[in-house]
């Protein structure tokens, strides 16, 4: 099959292609027609090479900078939507444990720079592994043709809720010798490729990676040398551990469950916690953000820090922060392209571009650097705002030498200033003058054989140095001369020698763009020496990005600072808190009802009940959404609150089956709690919400009270425990100084005077001590329009079966009685 394109609209199908999973090659004529009429193959066909290659993960280049958003046969953000992380996966089955595996995970994002990895042990669920694929969120996969079944089934299940591309390879990731090999002589062969690597052992920085990363490394190596962007790989040590000490990984469960990137309904980042604290001006900006967000911190000077300068963001009346927010308004994706000068793929316009931002802000932080020093109180914002102009004192330097105005258009034969530079481009410039000189002299003998006192050369369609004559003059023409156009009044020659002169013309031009091109790679490489400085310029601004951010938010929704406290004996009080997405997507007109919290380590359990929709589930995601706000760094919604330092926060809610891994919704809920009882400690939040739910009645009741009851004694943490099992309740009296119950409040109006109808329930949305007394169950289902007679015999059934629940409760507490008299 094939189809005919405009030329100019060749990148936009080209991206449409890579959007729908195909890796698109572009062949491109590798010789001008003027170089081949001079070269020795003249009779030839055109030479031609594949010039580009691209994927989802690869699609990196000035073609794609300036595709025009407002083609209306793109999708919604396909032009501002970075190409993603292309990510490695390799793994070692255990044969001590069955189904567990080592598993490594290198992922590396061409448009930006950024370069992870982490190595962990994954159970036969790979949940770990879910989770990191959600915190990565990668637009291509690169897999070995082994991968066993587990992971191979999680991997094509995400790369389909994704359309992530998914790229397999064949080289055995066992082969440690050969891998080993095969990537030292990588990272050895042209250490002059990056800035500031050292002349140290490599190799001895790669053995202390794990063996399955390297594993990992040697595929993205051959892999992106078909693309020539393996040197993105160079520098190790940008390469950054996915995990750290000082931040939570949240899991998979809580990224969905609390909708923090993206909402359940439409998958998009609207309505979700990014969607309410992005506010930032940046693209790189917005990258950040949605890091902190997906990975809280756990170390509490960070977090403290943070807090600090959103204060004082908030409230100084320093005119800095007003320079330097007015100084981020408004700037390019300068983070991509920075990676495109890295790559030797960023057009004129766009490098200046980079350039001329660059170079405002230092001029903007230059000129209030003296009000930086005396009015900036929080040390890590002096030190940024100090550093930044250092950072980028190199900038005129690369400014001076290119004329602004021919980069703007993009003729990088008159981008230099200095062109004795490059001798290459200034032999063909003179080879040309030499030639336009001799046709400017060459006048003379055309005005003595045409019997004209001056002459001047004529220019149709593009043609230069055209000798037109009128028709009636066509007698005093040399035979020699050759006809190449005419009209009713003039014909138009070219003498053999003006052929010869603009052949040479055409000739040195042709090679020109060619030296031209070679010497802007040349400076291109020069700037990308410096790609890891000016790397680190973006990062600081992306942080800056980040504090304008959650400072406008906080101030715009009167959000509170939380407080911290990193003791063992923590205390976690809310005063007036509030749900911060639905509390935005209700408007002010539509008041949400705020609710208190009050934990401590030895009221450090709240059994949550109420009826259904009375707000429970709501109310608990609050607490979440609360405390990972806190921990990353933001102010909270609340009049007060007061949050222990955790050190994760674990969230299991709603049901959702995976039938294509051969999971039910119960089995799903059941190896997601495991998960959490298997990694949370007496430092954790855990909140689990209707547990049990997704299985018979006496099951999930005996399921979720051995559940909590685990939990109050063996890990001993913060939990809200959502549930409808009365059974489970009885846990307070088991555990009265770890235990509260809470429900959520309502209205009951009994209808006396018809007992053929409904009772009616009144949502408060209000937590009030206590059990609620049921469920009311029957009321939803008034609300879902199922029919009266259907809920008047479900009422008697509902009230049968409490009926009997109660004998059989009072008839046990009878027989606990006698026992204990008999003893």
């Amino acid at each position: 099959m094939s189809s005919i394109i405009p030329t100019q609209r060749l990148y936009f199908y080209v991206k449409q292609l890579v959007s729908k999973g195909y890796k698109v090659g572009v062949i491109k004529q590798a010789e001008s027609a003027a170089l081949k009429a001079a070269g020795q193959n003249k009779n030839e066909l055109f030479a031609r090479k594949l010039d580009a290659l691209y994927t989802k993960s690869t699609l990196i280049g000035e073609e794609f900078l300036t595709l025009d958003p407002s083609d209306g046969n793109l999708d919604a953000g396909d032009i501002d939507s970075d190409p993603g992380y292309l990510v490695c996966i390799c793994e070692l089955p255990l044969t001590s444990t069955k189904g567990h595996a080592n598993i490594s995970i290198v992922g590396v994002q061409i448009s930006t720079g950024d370069f992870i990895y982490t190595s962990f042990e994954d159970s036969p669920l790979r949940n770990k592994l879910e989770t990191y694929l959600f915190h990565i969120n990668p637009a291509e996969i690169l897999i070995p043709s082994n991968l066993n079944k587990e992971a191979e089934t999680l991997i094509n299940n995400f790369s389909l809720d994704r359309s992530v591309r998914i790229e397999r390879f064949n080289h055995n990731v066992l082969d440690t010798s050969s891998v080993l090999s095969h990537v030292t002589e990588f990272y050895t062969q042209n250490k002059s490729a990056v800035e500031d690597i050292e002349t140290q052992d490599i190799q001895q920085i790669i053995l202390t990676l794990p063996a399955l990363v390297v594993s990992c490394l040697s595929a993205l190596i051959t892999y992106l040398s078909s693309f020539k962007l393996e040197n993105i790989l160079r520098n190790l040590k940008i390469m950054k551990p996915l995990e750290t000490e000082k931040s939570m990984i949240l899991s998979a469960t809580s990224l969905k469950g609390l909708e923090i990137l993206r909402n359940n309904s439409t998958f998009s980042e609207h309505r979700s916690l990014f969607w309410i604290l992005n506010k930032t001006l940046t693209k790189f900006g917005e990258r950040l953000l949605k890091f902190w967000i997906a990975k809280p911190l756990k170390d509490l000077n960070q977090i403290e820090e943070r807090l600090n300068i959103l204060t004082e963001i908030m409230y100084s009346d320093t005119i800095v922060f007003k320079v330097v927010e007015k100084s981020l308004t408004k700037l390019p994706d300068l983070e991509r392209i920075l990676s495109c000068v890295f790559h030797h793929k960023c057009s004129c316009s766009d490098f200046i571009n980079l350039l001329q931002a660059f170079a405002k802000i230092r001029s903007d932080l230059l000129s209030i650097s003296d009000k930086v020093s005396s009015e900036i109180l929080v040390p890590r914002t002096k030190i940024i705002l100090t550093e930044l102009p250092e950072l980028l004192d190199d900038i005129d330097r690369f400014i001076s030498n290119i004329d602004i105005e021919a980069a703007r258009t993009g003729d990088k034969t008159k981008v230099f200033h200095n062109i004795s530079m490059y001798p290459a481009m200034k032999k063909c410039l003179d080879e040309i003058g030499a030639a336009e000189k001799q046709l400017n002299d060459f006048r003379v003998d055309i005005c003595k054989v045409l019997k004209l006192i001056n002459f001047r050369y004529a220019t149709v369609a593009g043609q230069k140095y055209l000798i037109e004559v009128p028709n009636s003059n066509l007698r005093l023409i040399p035979t020699d001369w050759l006809k190449i156009s005419s009209t009713k009044q003039v014909s138009r020659f070219r003498s053999p020698q003006i052929i010869k002169l603009c052949n040479q013309i055409d000739q040195q031009k042709e090679l020109l763009i060619g030296h031209a091109a070679d010497a802007w790679s040349a400076f291109l490489n020069d700037f990308a020496t410096y790609f890891y400085k000016h790397k680190r310029v973006i990062l600081y601004l992306a942080e800056l990005d980040c504090y304008f951010s959650l400072s406008k938010v906080a101030k715009e929704a009167n959000y509170c600072r939380p407080h911290i406290i990193d003791s063992v004996e923590p205390i976690f009080n809310i005063h007036q808190g509030w749900h911060p997405i639905i509390t935005k997507i209700m408007g002010e007109e539509n008041q949400f009802v705020a609710n208190n919290l009050d934990m401590n380590i030895q009221n450090r359990c709240l059994i949550v009940t109420g009826p259904n929709m009375g707000g429970k589930s709501t109310y608990v995601r609050q607490i979440a959404l609360i405390a990972i706000m806190a921990h990353i760094g933001s102010y909270v919604p609340a009049e007060s609150a007061t949050i222990p330092l955790f050190d994760a926060i674990y969230v299991r809610m709603g049901s959702d089956d995976a039938l294509a891994q051969s999971k039910s919704a119960f089995m799903v809920e059941m190896s997601e709690t495991s998960e959490i009882l298997s990694n949370a400690t007496s430092r954790s939040l855990v909140i689990l919400d209707e547990l049990g739910r997704g299985t018979s009645t006496n099951d999930g009741t005996a399921i979720a009270y051995a559940t909590l009851e685990y939990i109050l004694s063996e890990i001993k943490c913060c939990t809200l425990f959502v549930t409808h099992y009365p059974p489970v309740v009885e846990l307070e009296k088991h555990y009265p100084e770890n235990v509260s119950i809470v429900h959520m409040g309502y209205i009951l109006k009994d209808n006396e005077d018809d007992l053929n109808d409904i009772e009616t329930v009144t949502f408060l949305y209000n937590v009030v001590s206590g059990v609620s007394k049921k469920s009311y169950g029957i009321n939803v289902a008034a609300l879902a329009g199922i029919p009266k007679d259907v809920l008047l015999e479900a009422q008697k059934i509902s009230q049968l079966t409490e009926f009997r629940s109660i004998i059989k409760r009072n008839i046990k507490s009878l027989m606990q009685k006698f026992a204990s008299l008999s003893c």
